[in-house]
């Protein structure tokens, strides 16, 4: 392939946006189209990132705009058929968390990677993001020993729940950390059981906390929930504990390192910025574009890797339905 890349996205959402502002600024990177049902979206997008054309969905997209490869940034149920159409085309796939609603579309979508061969990068952005990657460091070097237990929790606001109220929150934020304790272990769950709560009138609930065993004997909780009211300066709680045979390792991004009092009140993240396509999504874009250039599968995560996530996610929505009962999984 020659070192310049033609890369289209499909979705103009907020998300969509993050991913051509980090194409955007990459060098040898040609944004060649962009797919979505709102026109008037697309051209506005078109004009300030400087992309070749608009088009109505995936497919014309795949073929008008001819990419090396696409960013999926639609909702989570509108994953499945753009990403195996490219993937049947000989594209590469930026692939949004997470990387299908269920475990069917999930099965369908690795499926459709190992029956091409072809590349799929699942966007776990958090595998790219700074800390969590010096904290993947330390512990394969061995710093805190054999890796035996992990704690994550990752809060968030009444309006994240309402505005995501399609989403389960084992689909929406615990998989998140249900990614990393798989990366950070290096071994997968064989047991889930949960509980969650629900307030009267709530699409989905609005805590939910799980347990898991892994195969490697190691323990982890998973907890979330969304009753931060929506205007507080910091709306975000979010902590991972890895606990080892000789230490203990934390990440704690409650407390933000930059905080801008202003109307409103925001804390800019360089580490893990998404909205203006710099920090992690920046890395992760990048990794993608270094990926499709070299022809090569990423070293960091794999779709096997986000299948597994997405079982631990049904099986946590699953025994929380069921009062709380183990859900056995597969390693």
């Amino acid at each position: 392939m020659s070192d310049l890349v033609r890369i289209g996205v499909v979705g103009a959402g907020a998300m969509g946006e993050a991913h051509l502002a980090a194409y955007a600024a990459l060098p040898g990177v040609r944004l060649v189209g962009i797919a979505t049902r709102s026109p008037a979206r697309g051209e506005a997008l078109a004009a300030r990132f400087g992309i070749d054309a608009v088009y109505p969905d995936a497919a014309a997209l795949l073929d008008g705009g001819r990419p090396d490869g696409i960013s999926v940034t639609t909702q989570d149920h509108q994953h499945v058929g753009p990403a195996s159409a490219a993937l049947d085309r000989g594209v590469a796939v930026l692939l949004e968390k997470p990387i299908a609603g269920d475990v069917a579309g999930a099965e369908a979508i690795a499926a459709a990677v190992h029956r091409t061969g072809g590349l799929l990068l699942p966007g776990h952005i958090l595998r790219f993001a700074l800390p969590y990657q010096r904290l993947h460091a330390e512990i394969t070097a061995g710093r805190i020993g054999t890796v035996v237990g992990v704690a994550a929790r990752r809060d968030r606001t009444r309006a994240i729940h309402e505005h995501y109220a399609h989403i389960h929150p084992a689909f929406l934020t615990c998989v998140h950390d249900i990614d990393l304790a798989l990366w950070m272990t290096g071994s997968r769950v064989v047991r889930v059981r949960s509980m969650e709560h629900w307030s009267p009138g709530d699409a989905q609930p609005d805590i939910v906390w799980a347990q898991a065993e892994l195969a490697s004997g190691a323990i982890a909780s998973f907890s979330t929930a969304y009753l931060h009211p929506a205007d507080v300066a910091v709306p975000t709680s979010d902590r991972f504990e890895v606990y080892g045979t000789a230490g203990v390792a934390a990440i704690d991004l409650t407390t933000p390192a930059l905080m801008v009092h202003a109307l409103p009140s925001t804390a800019p993240d360089w580490l893990i910025g998404l909205g203006d396509g710099t920090g992690a999504m920046l890395a992760e874009v990048s990794h993608f574009v270094a990926c499709v250039r070299a022809g090569t599968p990423s070293p960091v995560i794999s779709v096997d890797d986000a299948l597994a996530g997405i079982r631990v996610a049904d099986a946590i929505v699953r025994s929380a339905m069921s009062g709380g009962t183990d859900i056995r999984l597969e390693a």
